[in-house]
């Protein structure tokens, strides 16, 4: 089955996906939390074939694999 995706939906859902990162990111506390979140965020929804912390990681750039645990663990420590 294909399915067509127009430029039109990829821009209605980027804003919808903005809009969901301003309502969780006051949650997170520092920038640095909230920024990590949303690359969280796009890493979750992003076509990674595993949703673990390496892939995730690599998706995003970042060569850390602790780097989403730890933001996992530092935003329960630090919200209490």
């Amino acid at each position: 089955m294909s399915v067509t995706i127009s430029l039109r939906d990829l821009r209605r859902w980027e804003q919808e996906r903005d809009r969901v990162t301003q309502r969780f990111g006051p949650l997170l506390g520092r920038v640095e939390m909230q920024a990590q979140g949303v690359r969280y965020l796009r890493g979750l929804i992003a076509q990674v074939e595993r949703k673990n912390g390496r892939q995730l990681a690599e998706h995003l750039g970042g060569t850390d694999s602790h780097q989403s645990p730890a933001f996992h663990c530092t935003c329960c420590l630090e919200r209490g």
